[in-house]
């Protein structure tokens, strides 16, 4: 049995199918405030995606999917942000709580600003281009209070965060949380230093039987330095400072129609200086309106959401101040029974300088039997070029002229077997398109539109034995040259567990392949935070973690040795990671 186990094993990692998200999307695992399971049309009992406990952040837990590339700078401390299937930062997106998580100056989010430990629950299905994230709620009267604590001396690098949820009153609670995340980086003369605090707070006020309030507010301060592009003395530092805050209000005006309203607004500093140079000090302001009504049939859902935004940036230097508005409508139908299910969505989206345009999308899936399951989904949909490239006054790059929509565009298939309740195999087509994207180029210093494409196939497995579990996750993209992802992605995982003294301690073992194939190196312009491919290639890198996690009761120790053959890798070029180093811990939640 053993050989057969290892023999399985080999062929997954070497020749194959993949796993489900092997992010670990939801803080459901032992150590959870919350036992909420994750929301995932595509996730059954026996496709669970294997738990890494102590993760730094959500941003890492995406690295280990295949149709994700990590466009960081490594070491998880720095601005990061993920292109999906090939395609550029911005088109795969976040919600929490209501609140969607974009910058419209930037085109993107920071994803290290993603508050992962106060995920409680994910929802993202076939065909989105979003993922939506409940924070925790109370599970007990009692006060509860969850410490992760993880520590890496090789780098320096430490991450304290403290969430505290207590009731004041049956239905009402508020939350409070806050974390401190450092690190001296493993490159020398303070190059890869990095300090990232956030503190959050939450308050739920229900009124009365049919309606809630929900009350947020985040201030998130990072600062972060890079090795300096031209030579200098020091290395050029960067800061970024942000206060959010809104309100999510739902409640139902019937037994079948509800209501969501969610107003909000935020501040943004963004600050770049190389060596001594001030070059960006921008202050972004942002306020929102969205609003969603939905009414249910007997076996479907239908409704409109509505959304709207006011932004404006000013720039200190080489940035004049310009105000911008955008807002849309989307109509949507959901249809469900006997195993089929219909999404489609369809409406237009307007913005005050680049004009407008229409967006839809649809996905069915139908389930035949216990054994298959098929999909098919689409999407297209307009998106403004950041206000960060168009109100650039600079006297050597000039900014973008143009004033036109990006379009997004794809279409995707879906095929699943379950062979037995324990092994299963799931495989996804897709073909993906960005057209009239902006780039600057490094050596002309001028602008050349561009259409980015790219095809390939993602595709899973899993096979739970006994105590054993193995998960592989292969994407193969066809476009390498020209979209932001290895021509080869995969990620094996396999995960041994003892329960020990009648399953009060449980210990897992957890042991991690990545194969991250050629790829086009990826160049950072740090004045106008843009990623654009360059015509080197480099490849293929060979990464591997071992993970020991120790569960007991409310508690998760966690050992993690991580680049385990020591490789040498970098995505974005002047940056690298380079050291094999150790990673200790605790995840714990305490009920007072």
């Amino acid at each position: 049995m053993i050989r057969i186990a290892a023999a399985l094993f080999f062929w997954l990692i070497f020749f194959s199918p993949a796993n489900p998200a092997l992010a670990q999307r939801s803080a459901a695992d032992s150590a959870a405030v919350t036992k909420i399971p994750p929301q995932d049309s595509l996730t059954s009992p026996e496709t669970q995606e294997i738990p890494l406990a102590g993760a730094l952040n959500d941003q890492e837990l995406r690295s280990y999917r295949s149709d994700f590339f990590p466009l960081d700078f490594t070491q998880r401390g720095r601005l990061a942000v993920n292109t999906y299937k090939g395609m550029l930062p911005g088109l795969y997106q976040f919600e929490f709580a209501g609140k969607r998580l974009f910058d419209p100056v930037s085109g993107y989010w920071n994803e290290q600003w993603i508050p992962y430990y106060q995920i409680a629950r994910t929802t993202y299905q076939f065909g989105d281009l979003h993922e939506s994230y409940r924070p925790p709620a109370p599970v007990s009267p009692q006060p509860a209070t969850r410490v992760f604590f993880s520590q890496d001396y090789t780098l320096g690098l430490s991450l304290v965060d403290i969430n505290f949820l207590q009731r004041v009153s049956r239905k009402n609670y508020v939350q409070l949380s806050g974390s401190n995340f450092v690190g001296d980086g493993s490159e020398g003369a303070d190059n890869s230093r990095f300090k990232i605090n956030t503190y959050r707070g939450q308050f739920h006020w229900q009124l009365g039987e049919k309606w809630s309030a929900d009350i947020f507010y985040w201030h998130m301060r990072h600062g972060f330095n890079l090795g300096p592009e031209e030579p200098a003395s020091s290395s050029d530092k960067f800061k970024l400072i942000a206060d959010i805050a809104w309100v999510k209000l739902a409640g139902r005006l019937s037994e079948r129609d509800s209501l969501e309203i969610v107003p909000g607004y935020q501040a943004m500093q963004d600050r770049y200086t190389r060596g001594s140079d001030r070059q960006r000090e921008n202050r972004s302001k942002l306020a929102h309106l969205d609003a969603a009504y939905f009414h249910k049939f007997s076996s479907a859902a239908a409704g409109i959401r509505l959304s709207s935004r006011w932004f404006t940036n000013e720039g200190k230097r080489f940035w004049f101040s310009r105000s911008e508005s955008d807002g849309g409508a989307r109509a949507f139908f959901h249809w469900q029974k006997s195993g089929f299910s219909f999404r489609a969505e369809g409406g237009a989206y307007a913005h005050s300088e680049a004009g407008s345009g229409g967006t839809a999308s649809a996905a069915l899936e139908a389930g035949l039997g216990k054994r298959l399951k098929i999909g098919a989904a689409a999407f297209s949909a307009p998106q403004a070029i950041p206000l960060l490239w168009r109100s650039f006054n600079h006297d050597s790059i000039p900014a973008y002229p143009g004033e036109h929509l990006i379009q997004r565009q794809g279409a995707s298939l879906l095929l699943k077997i379950n062979f037995t309740p324990s092994l299963w195999v799931q495989g996804e087509p897709f073909a993906f398109r960005t057209r009239d994207y902006p780039f600057v180029l490094q050596d002309s210093l001028r602008w050349e539109k561009r259409t980015v494409e790219n095809r390939g196939v993602r595709v899973l497995a899993g096979w739970n034995l006994w105590r054993l579990q193995l998960q592989n996750d292969f994407t193969y993209n066809h476009h390498y040259k020209e979209a932001f992802a290895p021509q080869i992605s995969n990620i094996s995982v396999a995960k041994i567990s003892f329960p020990m003294f009648k399953n009060a301690l449980k210990l897992d073992g957890v042991f991690t392949w990545r194969y991250v194939g050629y790829f086009q190196i990826i160049r950072f312009n740090r004045l106008l935070s843009q990623y654009r491919l360059t015509e080197f290639e480099t490849g293929p890198f060979y990464l591997s973690d071992f993970r020991i996690q120790a569960h007991f009761r409310g508690a998760t120790v966690f050992f993690i040795w991580e680049n385990l053959v020591s490789e040498d890798y970098f995505f974005i070029q002047d940056t690298f990671e380079y050291l094999r180093i150790l990673r200790i811990g605790v995840d714990w939640t305490l009920f007072d």
